[in-house]
């Protein structure tokens, strides 16, 4: 039985760790005031309205290129379009449109599926520095693809390959692809393993999953282009891998050979959760060797107990197993670069959160997995909790929460609480944990909650938020382009040179009258035209974005920012009345497939 903790502890006990918040990122510079974690969202308010969080990016997982210069996929509230991904060339915010090369591919291309998180938004970069990241896209027939964007010059052209799918001409994937990711240790001499899942018949007993073939594939250079291996089947029985939150790598890849981990389906729930197994496999002849069982995830056959994989720097291959609502179980080998040894025996990941009937226990979900070159582990993930913080006293709630242990060694029994949602019951925050080539740690998030007034529905790309800790874990804060810039190498000293420029416009309707009361957004940064119909915006770090602008009874309009070396750029952006008898119609979006998000 563990001791449970006092509620009080939250507010006197807690270690103090700093976040520096951005402000005024329409009027100047960011400037910086420490908070102390955690972070009490406000309703409908979060980063944005709480502390001014109102980057020249778009927050996502971000990934890292030899020179240290950050790699976003852009999204919008809409969870499914993707156009490229945001970098910073010339002191400001770029995008690296990759649809030229897509349509190119597939001429009768209609639009990317679930691209702004749901099937991931991963982005890899290999030893030589080529750039992969994952798609699902959408044929004017509409039938789907998953395809393999890669650049080998850092975004500024795109190549596709597309991805086996052995089901029949015409139908749907019913399945997806996942990639391995820069998560520590891995060297990625190779481009990154991909697994891909194919559904192989229904489960009568699973919620949220199916049985499915699970296939490894392993792309190869061949005159410097990709070609990939013909798929190796790793199981029929491979479990739904949950990429919209947590999205932690299936892979880690040594000097000789990579080693993955996966969770199976069983044929009934009487299992003590779901099967989390790891093995080797070598690249060159894609043979599967040596696997060994890591532990169990409750509950069984639950698509969201996707397990985890990272490389310590001294070979050592460490799992977490994923769980839904419990606790995650950890796991490591036994022999450095090999899973021959086996495994540890599964210990529990967290003792502490949920306090019920004087028992304290950890409850998890989404796992989120990444180790730094001093052997430290540091996960993130949505954690119950209840009875045991001063928040919502009579109720529970899902915080999103932070833990870190060396390589050696146990979990500690409490995680570090990092945001309190702004509302008991449900939450969800899609996060993903990345780090740079300096070791910085950066934890994407966004919110969801299922109370309808919020109304975000399905989609995750709501109240986005990126944090940044440059000393391990010990303090953190939110992220803002000069964060970005102050650790690139000095190779590229002119990417990591601020250049602000000033962006201003006026908004007009169709017979060209100034229209005052318009929304106009620039990337997350939004004001309000006034009796002129005149805007502006200052110290812009950015450059060949979209400004929207929106009032209602008008179609919105839209104008892409183009500075190019300029300091200031004018902007006319047309707007007009909506038809009366113009009926509503029904979005892509909304007449999507749903995909679980519990």
């Amino acid at each position: 039985m563990h001791r449970p903790r006092v509620v009080l502890r939250g507010l006197f006990c807690r270690v103090a760790i700093s976040i520096l918040i951005a402000f005024g990122l329409t009027c100047g510079f960011a400037k910086a005031q420490p908070v102390t974690l955690p972070i009490i969202e406000k309703p409908h308010e979060h980063e944005a309205g709480q502390f001014g969080y109102k980057p020249w990016y778009v927050p996502n997982a971000p990934a890292f290129d030899r020179f240290n210069r950050p790699y976003m996929r852009d999204r919008v509230v809409d969870q499914h379009p993707t156009t490229s991904i945001q970098t910073i060339r010339d002191g400001r915010w770029v995008r690296k449109s990759f649809v030229g090369a897509i349509k190119a591919a597939y001429p009768t291309f209609a639009s990317v599926r679930y691209g702004g998180g749901t099937l991931g938004a991963s982005i890899t970069f290999d030893e030589d520095d080529w750039l992969y990241t994952l798609l699902r896209i959408r044929l004017e027939d509409m039938t789907d693809r998953d395809i393999l964007l890669y650049s080998t010059d850092y975004g500024d052209t795109f190549k596709v390959v597309e991805l086996p799918n052995d089901e029949p001409p015409g139908s749907k994937p019913e399945g997806f692809a996942n990639m391995e990711q820069r998560v520590g240790g891995n060297s990625l001499k190779r481009p990154p393993m991909l697994a891909t899942l194919r559904k192989r018949a229904n489960h009568p007993l699973g919620q949220w999953t199916a049985h499915y073939n699970m296939f490894l594939i392993q792309p190869r250079k061949v005159n410097s282009a990709i070609e990939l291996s013909t798929p190796t089947l790793l199981t029929p029985n491979g479990l739904y891998m949950s990429r919209h939150a947590g999205n932690p790598s299936f892979a880690v890849s040594g000097p000789n050979k990579t080693y993955v981990t996966w969770a199976e389906t069983t044929p009934g729930n009487y299992f003590p959760g779901v099967p989390t197994l790891i093995a080797t496999v070598d690249p060159e002849t894609m043979e599967i060797t040596d696997r060994k069982f890591c532990g169990f995830g409750y509950p069984p056959n639950d698509g969201h107990n996707s397990p985890g994989i990272v490389m310590d720097p001294r070979g050592y291959l460490h799992v977490i197993t994923g769980s839904h609502g419990e606790n995650f179980m950890y796991a490591k080998s036994l022999l450095p670069y090999s899973t021959a040894g086996g495994m540890s025996e599964p210990t529990t990941m967290l003792k502490h959160g949920w306090l019920e009937f004087g028992y304290s226990r950890g409850r998890q979900s989404y796992l989120s997995f990444i180790c730094t070159s001093d052997g430290i582990l540091h996960a993130a993930f949505r954690q119950w909790y209840k009875g045991t913080e001063p928040y919502f006293l009579d109720n529970y709630f899902g915080g999103l929460s932070y833990s870190r242990k060396p390589s050696e060694g146990e979990w500690p029994a409490d995680s570090q609480l990092m945001i309190v949602p702004p509302l008991n019951g449900y939450s969800i925050y899609y996060q993903n944990l990345t780090k740079d080539r300096q070791d910085r740690i950066y934890l994407s998030y966004g919110y969801r909650n299922e109370n309808p007034e919020y109304g975000t529905g399905e989609a995750e790309n709501h109240y986005l938020g990126l944090m940044m800790s440059a000393d391990g874990g010990d303090h953190w804060r939110l992220v803002t382009t000069q964060d970005f810039m102050q650790n690139m190498s000095p190779e590229v000293a002119k990417d990591a040179t601020p250049m602000p420029a000033t962006v201003s416009g006026i908004v007009v309707d169709g017979d060209g009258r100034p229209r005052s009361g318009v929304t106009v957004t620039a990337v997350t940064t939004s004001v309000t035209t006034d009796a002129q119909g005149a805007f502006a915006f200052a110290e812009v770090l950015a450059d060949n974005f979209p400004i929207v602008a929106v009032r209602e009874g008008f179609t919105p309009g839209a104008e892409t920012v183009t500075l190019g070396g300029a300091k200031s750029q004018d902007v006319k952006i047309t707007i007009r009345p909506v038809p009366p008898a113009t009926a509503m119609q029904e979005s892509p979006a909304s007449s999507a497939p749903p995909i679980p998000k519990k």
